[in-house]
């Protein structure tokens, strides 16, 4: 019996958004072109500019790139000292429209998944909203810390057969890897909670609720960590589980 060998990394985008400067809610890309003709340059360098779709220009998610939920939906028993997550069959997908340009190790997604009990929330009607939506009575009592966010994902690459930098091993064969992210959240036991997948971005929040985006937001985030006030979200997935009142292995120990 093969024991699966497995690498992870913090993060991955393509080269094009690690070599871009953020203008606005997007990142842009400037270069100087040179045309050749019959072996010499014809002319002038030419400037050509080009722009990536940042999260302001998402305003849902294809169901085919989540690829597991844990907990499943009929499991009734999760442990309240685990994480939920989500994992998604692009290995690229968390960071894609981030608009992050800093530490090349700690970018944000953009999108979060958050985990909510019952009375921490409630369902609103659509209405002119591009996505569904929820409103959250506290910010300081149930979202995380957005500056932290960065730490909720990561990409698991599969190297079996291989070895070396799994980044390389993945450029190679993008089948090998996918990627998860996670709610940090201390859960309680006994207890029923919803996760969302929300944006991570005041640009993506906008756009799913209203479809307008203030260029002037640039990659400020989507809530102000510890702010007592509601907030109304948007959210691309949610998902319902509940904890498991037993005995686990942590409160065992103790």
């Amino acid at each position: 019996m093969s024991v699966g060998q497995f690498a992870f990394l913090p993060n991955l985008r393509s080269a094009a958004a690690a070599e871009a400067a953020r203008d606005g809610v997007r990142l842009r890309l400037e270069y100087d072109l040179e045309i050749i003709g019959d072996g010499a340059a014809q002319g002038d360098r030419v400037p050509v500019g080009a722009e990536l779709k940042g999260p302001g220009d998402v305003i849902g998610l294809d169901a085919g790139q989540i690829t597991r939920v844990e907990p499943e939906e009929a499991n009734r028993g999760f442990e309240p000292n685990y994480f939920p997550f989500i994992e998604f069959r692009d290995p690229d997908l968390p960071w894609r429209y981030s608009l992050e340009t800093g530490n090349p190790d700690r970018l944000r997604p953009w999108f979060v998944l958050i985990a909510l009990k019952g009375e921490e929330f409630t369902f609103l009607d659509q209405g002119s909203a591009l996505a569904p939506r929820i409103e959250v009575a506290s910010v300081r009592d149930s979202l995380p810390d957005l500056n932290q966010a960065w730490a909720s994902a990561i990409v698991q690459v599969d190297m079996g057969g291989t070895s070396g930098d799994p980044a390389l091993a993945l450029l190679s064969d993008p089948g090998r890897g996918f990627s998860r992210i996670y709610a940090h959240r201390k859960l309680e036991a006994d207890t029923q909670y919803t996760l969302f997948l929300v944006p991570s971005t005041r640009a993506g929040r906008d756009a799913a609720l209203t479809g307008s985006v203030d260029a002037g937001a640039g990659n400020d985030l989507a809530w102000e960590h510890g702010a007592s006030a509601a907030l109304i979200l948007p959210y691309y997935f949610r998902h319902t589980f509940r904890t498991d009142p037993g005995q686990d292995l942590e409160r065992l120990l103790r």
